[in-house]
């Protein structure tokens, strides 16, 4: 289920909507490969927040839109992607400087 969304919601609708990621996303790639795993390994809803947000440069009010969720949901969940990749990608970061 979506974070906001009606219950019985699916992922379908925002897989669809993230086609509205200008260049699909692509900018991602250029990242370090780690971030990309970690992305892959947040759920639908904390995955969506953060690409929009901070890979693809949506507003808060835009990205929300798309997500199909309030702004201040939409805040919530970034809020919760982005600790979660800090808690990913750090540790492997750390693992390989020593």
């Amino acid at each position: 289920m979506l974070l906001g969304a009606p219950q019985g919601a699916t992922d379908h609708g925002v897989n669809a909507r993230m086609g509205a990621v200008p260049n699909g996303g692509a900018g991602i790639r250029n990242q370090q490969p780690d971030l990309l795993k970690a992305l892959t390994g947040l759920n639908l809803d904390l995955r969506c927040a953060v690409v929009l947000y901070d890979v693809a440069g949506f507003s808060y009010e835009e990205a929300a839109a798309i997500a199909g969720m309030s702004a201040r949901t939409f805040k919530l969940g970034l809020g919760q992607g982005r600790a979660r990749l800090r808690g990913i990608v750090l540790p492997l970061q750390s693992g390989r400087s020593g």
